[in-house]
């Protein structure tokens, strides 16, 4: 009974760890912003990029130009949902308005 409660709660942390992959359409949009324009993190841009794993300075900022990219392909993806979250309570009122 352990074990099967064991691995249900694995199987089961394992599919909330995943990330959601983000959509290629939006991986071209942030393809085409200037990377003076993405936003920062430092402390993450720090964690995935550290000195002691890219020695040259390119490749490390090639990695941080990277986590950039990322993180403004989420931040897309974030404003593109809360749109649509916004549109879909709008709809709803104005159909309990009606009724």
């Amino acid at each position: 009974m352990k074990k099967i409660a064991l691995i249900l709660c694995i199987g089961f942390l394992s599919g909330c760890a995943t990330p959601t992959p983000i959509p290629q359409d939006i991986k071209d949009k942030v393809a085409q912003l200037p990377t003076d324009d993405l936003p920062r993190n430092s402390s993450l841009e720090q964690t995935r990029c550290p000195k002691s794993r890219y020695h040259s300075f390119d490749k490390r900022m090639a990695c941080k130009n990277e986590v950039r990219r990322e993180l403004a392909a989420r931040k897309i993806m974030r404003e593109q949902k809360d749109t649509l979250e916004q549109n879909n309570t709008k709809e709803q009122s104005n159909e309990a308005i009606k009724n």
